[in-house]
């Protein structure tokens, strides 16, 4: 004959199983942060992939006799580094080939506003909530990274600093000069 369960080991299988399920609960908690964290890391590293490479085809489509200016803008803006690039293909006509681009903050956005022969100009947003741009230019002669550029020829090398965060290109139309010592 069968005998029922006592109280005590009802209690020990009662306990175990709590024991498990906090276990189960405080790591389903666990990979919950884990991986709000890593959408944010993703976020972060989207927008630095996104904006190199967008700037990394603007910057090699510079052509030599390219109009390329810093300073600051006409409107409002303090920074902005102007440039005449090959934009190449475009669902819209007019931003195809030869456009005038600036890149610049305008109200807390670090952005390229992209200004075609004929029509409106069009705006492409990087990344949003930035409120300090930093620009430098590589001077080929004495290979110091320069605040302004103002020379008649293209940099060698564009340095821009975004939260701390550098993205420097190369100009493959720039006058390079090598120095041996």
């Amino acid at each position: 004959m069968k005998r029922p369960l006592a109280l005590l080991e009802v209690m020990i299988g009662l306990s175990l199983t709590a024991i498990l399920l906090t276990t189960l609960f405080s790591n389903f908690r666990h990979l919950i942060q884990t991986n709000a964290e890593m959408k944010v890391l993703h976020q972060e590293k989207h927008w630095e992939y996104v904006t190199n490479l967008r700037l990394n085809q603007i910057f090699q489509s510079i052509s030599e006799d390219a109009n390329f200016t810093s300073g600051p803008h006409e409107d409002i803006y303090d920074k902005a580094l102007r440039f005449t690039f090959n934009n190449g293909i475009d669902p819209d006509p007019n931003f195809c080939q030869e456009v005038e681009g600036t890149l610049l903050i305008k109200k807390e956005n670090f952005c390229l506003i992209i200004e075609p022969k004929v029509g409106e100009a069009r705006e492409e947003v990087f990344l949003e909530g930035v409120s300090e741009l930093s620009i430098e230019y590589l001077d080929p002669q004495n290979g110091s990274w320069l605040k302004e550029w103002e020379k008649d020829s293209l940099p060698a090398m564009v340095k821009i600093t975004i939260y701390k965060k550098e993205f420097t290109f190369t100009l493959p139309h720039a006058n390079r000069m090598a120095v041996y010592s």
